[in-house]
């Protein structure tokens, strides 16, 4: 089955994060891009907005991973936050966030798990388990919900920070009769969450469901770009190399062949565009290096 490459809008057209109308501006071009054939992305609220920018992505004949994270001017997702009141208000956003991905027909929804509670962290696992199959029973079944873990101590401060106690998590959730709920590994985050390329492999089990190819930047808390924030790889500071990139791509292929089999396989780039390239040649230069590490696909 062929492997479905994607890149991240939001990243490549950082102005987009902040300003409604550059988001819709970027979106028609981020459709454009060649070489590429799914796009993770998000739409911006209000009706009229929203429809606009439903529209130019659901023609747009690419796949579309739609990305249910912290929106700029809105109080942050947090699904597992002690007072149910609040829980409730995340609640409403992600089905304002769910209506738009079902709008687009998208199949993949991707999720993070908000603040973590560290001093009770094992209520809130609890809690998010049950906010999240509070919305995942008001989805399809053939839309799948795909949790993706970062940091607890360097940038997100989010609850879930390790892949395989995020992988504990989905197994509750399945467990509770939710079974469209994965994860979402983002190769920028492993460092983040003091993992390796073979601890976080090992970790997911049975639960990978999108995969992000990314990088990020640790050596410098005053960096504008410090933690996750997606710098490309190859920049003065970022982590990792396109050398890197390869040998996680190789190695998390030969250890999950089962996800690279599957036919809604997707693997998105998720990085901003590199030094003296606009967003064209960024993933030229991204496809260039998928093409080095699987030169026969």
């Amino acid at each position: 089955m062929p492997i479905t490459l994607g890149i991240n809008h939001q990243f490549l057209y950082p102005a987009s994060m902040t300003d409604e109308a550059a988001h819709t501006a970027s979106l028609r071009e981020v459709i454009k891009l060649r070489g590429v054939d799914a796009i993770d992305a998000w739409i911006w609220r209000g009706e009229a907005r929203a429809a606009e920018e439903i529209a130019i992505l659901r023609d747009c004949g690419k796949i579309v991973n739609y990305n249910s994270g912290d929106r700029f001017g809105e109080e942050p997702f947090m699904p597992a936050h002690p007072d149910p009141a609040v829980r409730q208000r995340t609640i409403d956003r992600y089905l304002r966030e769910f209506d738009y991905a079902l709008r687009l027909g998208c199949k993949k929804i991707v999720v993070g798990s908000g603040p973590d509670y560290p001093d009770d962290r094992e209520a809130a696992i609890e809690r998010y388990v049950e906010t999240m199959c509070c919305l995942l029973r008001q989805l399809p079944e053939d839309v799948i919900v795909t949790l993706e873990p970062t940091d607890r101590d360097i940038d997100r401060f989010y609850l879930f920070g390790k892949v395989a106690e995020t992988a504990d998590c989905i197994h509750a959730v399945r467990a509770a009769g939710c079974t469209n709920f994965g994860m979402l590994l983002d190769m920028g985050h492993i460092p983040l969450m003091h993992e390796t390329f073979e601890s976080s492999i090992a970790g997911l089990g049975d639960t990978l469901d999108h995969l992000h190819i990314a990088s990020c930047l640790l050596n410098d808390p005053n960096h504008p770009l410090y933690g996750d924030k997606h710098i490309a790889w190859g920049e003065p500071g970022s982590i990792y190399t396109p050398e890197d990139g390869i040998t996680f791509l190789r190695m998390i292929r030969a250890q999950k062949p089962e996800y690279f089999a599957r036919p809604d396989c997707t693997v998105t780039f998720e990085m901003r565009t590199m030094t003296g390239c606009d967003p064209q040649q960024t993933v030229d230069r991204l496809l260039a290096t998928w093409a080095e590490a699987f030169p026969d696909s």
